[in-house]
This record gives C-alpha cells, structure tokens and sequence, in this order.
C-alpha cells in the first residue's frame, strides 16, 4: 500500500530529505535527485529511449535465474526479511551455482564469448 511506499522512499532517502520531499512537495532537480539516490542516472530527452533499451539489454543479458535470485536478496533485504524469506534466498542462490547457466557463465568468460544463457 501507500504506506509501504512511503517508508521505502524514506529508506532510500533517509527521514531528514523524505521530510523535505513530502512536506514541501516542492519540483525536484534531475541532479538533485540523483545526488539523493532516487534515481540512477540522468540522460537526455533524446537518449531516454536509447538509454533505458540500452540499460534493459544489460540486465536481459545476464543469467535468468541469476537475476531472479538477486531480486528475491534485495526484497528481503529491503523488508528485512523473515526466515523463510532468507531460506528462500539461499536456495536461489545454491540453484544458482548449480546451474547448466553457471557452467556456461564460467565457459563463455574464459573464452571471452558472449554467454548463452537457457534458464536452467
């Protein structure tokens, strides 16, 4: 909910600047924003397209379930995860290195090849 995201924004921000932010509603500079941490990166209206593809095809390259099981890490994290949500996490992890993809991760590194990654 609303709340959720609130508290979220604030973490990422910190209390002092999430005050600033929501009692003030005030219009935010793009560099402000990265400096707080709210954004990642700033780019022109011309390469926003470009840019975010670009950024997409980064992380589409990588291992599946790689990128599954750091998704899982962070939301626990960032809930402070309960037991069975760190369980859950290193059981991704472990799938991870037992993985056809890890093989191939390691193979196409020290062949200085693109991997070729299948999911499993």
């Amino acid at each position: 909910g609303s709340e959720m995201c609130i508290r979220d924004r604030a973490r990422v921000v910190g209390p002092s600047r999430a005050r600033d932010i929501m009692f003030s509603a005030r219009f935010m500079e793009a560099e402000e924003a990265l400096a707080m941490g709210l954004i990642n990166f700033i780019v022109s209206r011309e390469k926003i397209e470009d840019s975010c593809v670009e950024y997409a095809s980064l992380v589409a390259a990588n291992a599946p379930l790689t990128v599954k099981a750091a998704k899982a890490a962070l939301y626990a994290w960032e809930r402070v995860g309960e037991e069975k949500e760190v369980v859950l996490v290193k059981e991704l992890v472990d799938a991870c290195f037992n993985s056809e993809d890890y093989k191939e991760g390691r193979r196409a590194f020290g062949a200085k090849e693109k991997p070729l990654f299948k999911n499993h």
